[in-house]
């Protein structure tokens, strides 16, 4: 679906950070990688130079999950400002910080996409913002471990 979405729209690139298995690759292989505005990026490493170069030239990050549980990928993206585009199913709540496609099929992808493009720069930059400053709050790795240490220590008392 978002494959489809992205190629009826020249305007948006997409990066795409993730292994792709053999059989979709032959299946898709066009929309992969005859596509223009659609780039295959393979497995990103978090955090790396690579990760580090998308997060300073992407704006917005799409995660059309059919079922996730709270996915970490999206969590490191809205650290960096990323905005998100998630479907219900990938069960992260993005709090009114980016948009919830639903239900998740091409033409609500391709609006969501569309709703994106069609954001003013400072719109971007002060959504970007508020995104980095809730996702250090609930997601930061820091905190995650207090939280952890605090839980066990009260567990094991």
């Amino acid at each position: 679906m978002v494959l489809e979405a992205f190629a009826s729209l020249p305007q948006a690139e997409l990066y795409i950070c993730t292994k792709i298995e053999d059989d979709f690759a032959q299946a898709f292989h066009t929309s992969l990688f005859e596509t223009p505005n659609i780039h295959v990026m393979g497995h990103i490493r978090p955090y790396g130079r690579t990760f580090r170069q998308l997060m300073k030239d992407c704006l917005w990050l799409i995660f059309p999950s059919a079922s996730e549980g709270s996915p970490g990928s999206v969590a490191d993206c809205m650290i960096q400002g990323v905005i998100p585009l998630v479907s219900r199913s990938s069960h992260i709540d993005i709090d009114g910080l980016g948009q919830t496609i639903d239900p998740c099929n091409t033409a609500s992808i391709r609006a969501a996409i569309l709703d994106a493009l069609n954001q003013s720069d400072p719109w971007c930059l002060n959504q970007s913002q508020r995104v980095q400053a809730a996702a250090l709050q609930r997601f930061d790795p820091a905190l995650f471990r207090t939280k952890l240490q605090h839980f066990l220590e009260q567990t094991l008392s």
